[in-house]
């Protein structure tokens, strides 16, 4: 295998939305489907998203880093 760089965005987005065709195709339940719970990954994946907002905004107000310089260690 080779290595190669990707932005964190463009991997991301090529993950969800493998897992959004994957939960389209597993709406129609047969046997072999995998049992993999595609609706929980996008769903974790939103509240992630939605959280890591909240956190953010709620740390910059309150955390005491938030006010110090931003070259300081």
């Amino acid at each position: 295998f080779r290595r190669f760089h990707i932005p964190a965005f463009l991997f991301l987005g090529l993950w969800f939305g493998q897992q959004l065709l994957s939960s389209f195709g597993s709406l129609a339940e047969t046997k072999d489907t995998s049992g993999v719970a595609w609706w929980a990954h996008i769903g974790g994946f939103v509240v992630g998203l939605v959280a890591g907002y909240y956190f953010k905004q709620t740390m910059d107000r309150w955390h005491p880093s938030a006010s110090a310089p931003k070259d300081y260690v």
